[in-house]
């Protein structure tokens, strides 16, 4: 056998040997960058756990306060459920930064985010002003908003499936949709069924005085 047949029959070995190389390389890539963004998404959805989670328990702690103490909530500790709230309003902020950045988001996603951010403002505001949420019970439209727009960022955070990252043009108009001041209806929505937006009216009409959602859900 020539040379010549000899480099022709160890060809083909060869080159399929690369090619299996390069397709595990690429493969154990895509896996090994695939692990590490579920490891940093995850990682987030902790966080936003937690911040809701501290939205609770301050609202909670905050409307049992008014209650009990006839609004007369003692200056220190309302400091510190204000410094509670707001750690908790910084860690959203904080985790929205995040997304936008990370994540190609759509129009409703980067609505839906901003409206999440006002509503975990609204906390914030309150013992800032020493007043009452005045959130209607577990019907309340405002609660339910924010039940259904945390379901609906979180899922953004966990999610790891997308791979396009934007821009830094695009991160940036996000942001700044997702951060814009809006009105007072932020609680208003894709999540809303008709009949809802009465329910807050109706309440009033009758004379019923605020349950306070957060305080009075077991």
């Amino acid at each position: 056998m020539s040379v010549e047949d000899i480099l022709k029959s160890a060809i083909g070995p060869i080159i399929g040997a690369l090619l299996a190389w390069f397709v595990g390389y690429w493969l154990a890539a895509r896996w090994s960058l695939w692990q590490k963004r579920r490891e940093l998404a995850l990682a987030a959805a902790k966080d936003f756990y937690r911040a809701y989670g501290e939205f609770f328990a301050v609202g909670k702690l905050w409307a049992y306060s008014l209650k009990q103490l006839k609004d007369e909530c003692p200056d220190e500790s309302r400091w510190q459920l204000l410094q509670r709230a707001t750690a908790a309003e910084a860690q959203i902020e904080s985790l929205l930064i995040q997304l936008t950045a990370e994540r190609t988001l759509s129009k409703q996603e980067r609505e839906d985010a901003g409206k999440l951010r006002q509503a975990f403002q609204v906390l914030r505001e309150a013992i800032r002003d020493n007043r009452s949420m005045a959130w209607y019970g577990a019907d309340d439209p405002h609660y339910i908003a924010l039940k259904a727009l945390s379901c609906r960022v979180a899922h953004l955070i966990a999610e790891t499936h997308q791979v396009k990252v934007p821009s830094h043009e695009e991160a940036w108009q996000a942001l700044r949709e997702v951060t814009v001041n809006r009105e007072a209806d932020w609680w208003k929505g894709w999540w809303q069924k008709g009949e809802a937006v009465q329910i807050v009216q109706d309440k009033q009409d009758s004379g019923n005085k605020p349950s306070k959602a957060i305080a009075d859900e077991s």
